[in-house]
């Protein structure tokens, strides 16, 4: 099964070890190629906000996302996380960019795989782009390689 950002945003982050709500999911930290979700981002903001890190996570159910133990829940640090965090690397209404500089869109949602991270899809306002497009989001843009362009063939041109 396949989740998207904006379907997880808000779900609850749960202690398996006491059953304690820990808080609510407001973003994703992703990789450095922004191929893979590395941690959570659970509530709290700049310095003060607390993230859980992908290996820590037990389940990713419809419900409640389960870490161990509320030990799993830390301080944001790190350029990745408090920028994700302060809402600079944040994916979700990013401009998108092509390797050659033409505008592609703006993020809406980000298909991923909850049982490894792996993002699949990232869903634009001008529509489906495949991940291994993807090269990076940084604090500007998502860049992604600009599509391959031929002219028809004259068998084409007749059809």
């Amino acid at each position: 099964m396949i989740e998207s950002f904006n379907s997880v945003a808000g779900r609850s982050m749960v202690a398996a070890d006491t059953a304690v709500d820990l808080g609510h999911i407001r973003g994703f930290i992703l990789d450095d190629c922004a191929r893979r979700v590395d941690a959570l981002h659970i509530d709290g903001h700049g310095r003060g906000a607390h993230v859980v890190h992908w290996a820590a996570i037990s389940s990713f159910g419809a419900d409640a996302v389960m870490v161990r133990t509320a030990a799993d829940i830390l301080p944001a640090t790190g350029d990745r996380e408090v920028g994700t965090v302060n809402g600079g690397l944040a994916a979700i209404g990013k401009r998108v960019l092509t390797t050659e500089g033409f505008a592609a869109g703006t993020v809406e949602d980000v298909q991923f795989d909850p049982m490894t991270g792996l993002i699949t899809e990232i869903v634009t306002d001008q529509g489906i782009v495949d991940v291994k497009r993807l090269r990076s989001i940084g604090s500007y843009a998502a860049v992604i390689d600009a599509v391959e362009w031929s002219a028809p063939s004259i068998d084409d041109i007749r059809r």
